[in-house]
């Protein structure tokens, strides 16, 4: 500072090095999160017409032609530049109909199966995940609808249904919360006509709407409330019968 009160720049070394202000210090100390791709293992099936339908990496889907599809690829710790999109193991080559959204995500516009059945993969550095997108068929969707008809028409027995939000899950594709049905099977034919045998199940933990359902690990409905099902049982336990011969008799005249 000079006699007329104004700051001049002069060589630092004439200042005295003991009051030599901090120039360098340590920033952004915490540790770095460790790079991941929230893949969730889900399963959808699409039962009716959807205008778009909104997926997550890692989950399988059984859509219906003519859906425009959105897959999103949620990271931690991953630049979102650094996502690269693959198809069967290639790089998608884009159009007008096939590209990614500003928050890259991958957008199928009005998918058709003999263009878009294919395993999609998100890439980023050496971690990667999957979703197979496959087309229904008039007998798969007939199947599908009869096996929850009951749970679409509303006349499962309540108590069979989660009420609160805790014992709701988050649906993917909505955004919203809705309860979750264990969807059983009918059991298998017995192994054994008598003297005891096994028959098994299916069990599934589902989100279901008319629209479209959704298969969660059955770990889910367990966590949510639901009591464990059986998928084994014992059947037909009761005795085999059999013949007892005895000896012939006696030659009668």
């Amino acid at each position: 500072k000079n006699a007329g009160g104004n700051y001049i720049n002069i060589s630092s070394t004439l200042c005295d090095s003991n009051k030599h202000p901090m120039d360098v210090q340590n920033c952004n100390q915490t540790v770095c999160p460790e790079p991941k791709l929230r893949a969730l293992e889900v399963q959808f099936f699409q039962m009716d017409k959807l205008k778009r339908v909104k997926l997550t990496i890692g989950m399988t889907a059984t859509i219906l032609p003519g859906t425009t599809v959105l897959i999103k690829c949620p990271t931690r710790g991953i630049q979102i530049q650094d996502i690269k999109w693959l198809k069967n193991g290639t790089t998608i080559r884009y159009s007008k109909r096939v590209k990614l959204t500003r928050k890259r995500f991958l957008k199928i516009r009005n998918a058709v199966p003999e263009k878009d059945s294919g395993i999609y993969s998100c890439k980023a550095g050496s971690l990667q995940s999957n979703t197979p997108v496959s087309f229904s068929s008039v007998y798969d969707i007939f199947k599908a609808t009869m096996l929850r008809q009951k749970y679409i028409s509303g006349i499962q027995p309540m108590n069979l249904v989660a009420r609160s939000i805790s014992t709701k899950q988050m649906d993917p594709v909505s955004r919203k919360y809705s309860p979750l049905f264990l969807v059983k099977s009918d059991w298998s034919a017995c192994s054994a006509t008598c003297g005891g045998g096994l028959q098994s199940r299916n069990v599934s933990c589902e989100i279901i709407t008319r629209d479209y359902f959704e298969v969660f690990p059955v770990r889910f409905c367990t966590k949510a409330g639901h009591s464990a099902p059986l998928l084994i049982q014992s059947c037909n336990t009761f005795p085999c019968l059999e013949w007892s011969l005895g000896n012939w008799s006696e030659v009668k005249n």
